[in-house]
């Protein structure tokens, strides 16, 4: 029995003192924290005492250290060194006392002396970097790593390095640390992207991404055989989007190891999808260059061909001989490579190009169906070749039989991503024809289409129907703003803008006019008269700032007066509009976002 109330009171005792020494430590870092140093030393003091830790003993030295109790401070370490005399912790606490005094050569002379003690351990490097590294004197953390490499340590302490100089922001040697150790271990090579990661995505002037590729350009020149310097240049070049550069060093490694051009190939879809065809340009023209001996020959000629079609058809002044160039380019390629399933692509974009823009309808539908009816074609080509099909008889005038062509892809394709497409086009050439409700109906049914632009386009057709019906009963002015939106489809601009004069010119009160306004606009977007696009915005900005389009009116005006006219301060009071005046609207943050880009500040 004694035994136990022995035990008991043994153990409220040591709860006693536990609790005792949690109060004690929580006070003694209010006290430090709110910089009184003279009631922090006393309890950092005893619990030092009390346990030892030299983590407690660096709070208890800073404590002194501020007090500017220099004589205590200097004979509290003494006495620790005596008792641990190859501690280097202590060491530097030692030659911290004498900095703290202005006793710089004595503080110099500590911490050389616990650098050069530092035993080939790596925890012992580690160690006695942080400490420095705690007290931001990164110079000495340096020189306690190369110590340690200095000594014939195992371990070579790259990373470390590499990170006391981005403290210091010496990004040349932080690079250097890096690209050694890629020359001694590849494998490294995604860890250290992801630790450049950082500084390239928030590299705003481009400067750190000029020192990280002079610095590894640099250290390719002294080692032209590792392939991982190109690899990391390729790496730097596809963060920023320079395309060009990276096809450089892409070249350099297909030469080398004698890819025919497969990581070229690559690199050229990633140029084209970010919009860079010059790279995807250049890209595909090398794998081509290659023929015979590429495996990948064939792919090359159809991308490259894609590139040029992209590039055309988003030309509004292309030339029509530039058409004819590229559709007899079309009809080699068609004649070197076969017409087969796998060139079914070319054949749609051919159709396309004699079509919509050479005036061979009939050619480009038959085209057309001698691709979708080859032996092996697969279903959803077999779609893209008759929806293609169906937009030039559209544009033929011939309604009803691109109609039945929609309706059949649809139903072939339900829950398809192109049936949907195809119900979309369906709903759309009902709408340019009247056909409202029924159009409506069907767009309504689209609004949880899986793609989300058909989602999207579909909600906003649907809407426009939904505005401009809703209390009117009398269509005719819808009518004409469908009509004109089919002969813009069908490319014939000049009618489509006589017929939205016709209904701007008819019925000026009509509940449609602003959209024949931006209807206007966008068709001279297209044409690219950008002066008379943004006379067209600004009618539905002075006439209709209480409708739903206003806002649209008044990104895209300051859109055009950013980067077309170049006109910075009227895009920023186009932005600050839309902040202020139409604080619900989808283009707030971007344009408050844009805003403090061109004002230099984020204060808005």
């Amino acid at each position: 029995m004694k035994k136990i109330i022995l035990y008991i009171a043994l153990l409220i005792n040591f709860i006693n003192l536990q609790a005792q020494s949690q109060s004690d430590y929580n006070l003694a870092f209010k006290y430090y924290n709110e910089q009184d140093y003279e009631k922090a030393v006393v309890l950092f003091e005893k619990i030092f005492k009390q346990n030892g830790s030299k983590s407690y003993f660096t709070y208890y030295m800073s404590c002194l250290l501020e007090l500017k109790d220099f004589e205590n401070a200097e004979k509290v370490v003494k006495k620790q060194l005596k008792k641990y005399p190859d501690d280097n912790f202590y060491t530097v606490e030692l030659g911290y006392v004498y900095k703290k005094q202005n006793f710089l050569a004595q503080a110099e002379e500590q911490f050389s002396k616990a650098i050069n003690n530092l035993s080939t351990e790596q925890y012992a490097a580690n160690e006695l970097a942080n400490i420095f590294i705690q007290r931001r004197d990164y110079a000495l953390a340096e020189k306690v790593y190369l110590k340690a490499r200095e000594k014939g340590a195992s371990y070579p302490y790259y990373y470390e390095l590499a990170s006391v100089y981005s403290f210091d922001r010496n990004f040349e040697k932080m690079i250097n640390e890096y690209t050694n150790l890629l020359i001694e271990d590849e494998t490294q090579i995604g860890n250290i992207q992801n630790r450049l990661q950082y500084y390239v995505s928030n590299d705003i002037d481009g400067s750190f991404a000029e020192i990280l590729r002079k610095t590894t350009l640099k250290k390719l020149q002294q080692k032209p055989d590792e392939t991982i310097l190109n690899e990391l240049l390729i790496w730097l070049f596809i963060q920023k989007n320079n395309f060009s550069a990276a096809f450089t060093q892409e070249v350099a490694i297909d030469k080398r190891f004698d890819l025919a051009g497969q990581r070229i190939l690559n690199l050229g879809d990633l140029a084209f999808s970010n919009d860079d065809f010059e790279a995807a340009n250049k890209s595909f023209n090398y794998i081509v260059s290659l023929h015979p001996k590429s495996f990948f020959y064939a792919q090359a000629k159809i991308k490259l061909l894609k590139v040029k079609y992209h590039i055309l058809t988003n030309n509004k002044q292309t030339l029509k001989t530039e058409y004819e160039n590229l559709e007899n380019e079309y009809l080699a390629t068609l004649n070197d490579l076969g017409q087969t399933a796998r060139t079914i692509p070319l054949m749609i974009e051919l159709a396309h190009i004699q079509a919509f823009y050479l005036e061979k309808m009939q050619q480009g539908i038959d085209l057309l169906d001698y691709a979708s009816g080859l032996p092996d074609v697969k279903t959803d080509v077999q779609a893209q070749c008759f929806l293609e099909m169906a937009d030039i008889y559209m544009l033929m005038g011939e309604v009803w039989e691109a109609t039945l062509i929609y309706a059949k892809v649809e139903k072939d394709n339900e829950q398809n991503p192109i049936g949907h497409e195809a119900k979309f086009k369906k709903a759309q050439l009902a709408f340019y024809i009247g056909d409202f409700r029924w159009a409506e109906a069907q767009l309504d049914a689209l609004k949880a289409a899986t793609s989300k632009l058909i989602a999207n386009d579909a909600f906003q057709l649907s809407q426009l129907i939904k505005d401009n019906l809703a209390n009117d009963t009398v269509t005719d002015a819808l009518k004409i703003f469908a009509r004109a939106g089919l002969l813009e489809v069908q490319d014939k601009n000049n009618l489509a803008l006589i017929t939205l004069d016709t209904l701007l010119n008819q019925y000026t009160a009509n509940s449609v006019i602003d959209e024949a306004w931006l209807k206007k606009a966008d068709i001279m977007h297209k044409l690219k008269d950008y002066i008379q696009e943004a006379l067209f915005l600004q009618k539905i900005v002075d006439d209709f700032s209480f409708d739903i389009l206003a806002d649209d009116a008044l990104f895209r005006l300051a859109q055009l007066n950013q980067f077309i006219f170049k006109d910075l301060e009227k895009a920023m009071e186009f932005y600050k509009t839309i902040i202020i005046d139409f604080p619900a609207s989808i283009y707030v943050s971007e344009s408050r976002k844009i805003y403090r880009e061109l004002r230099g500040d984020n204060n808005i």
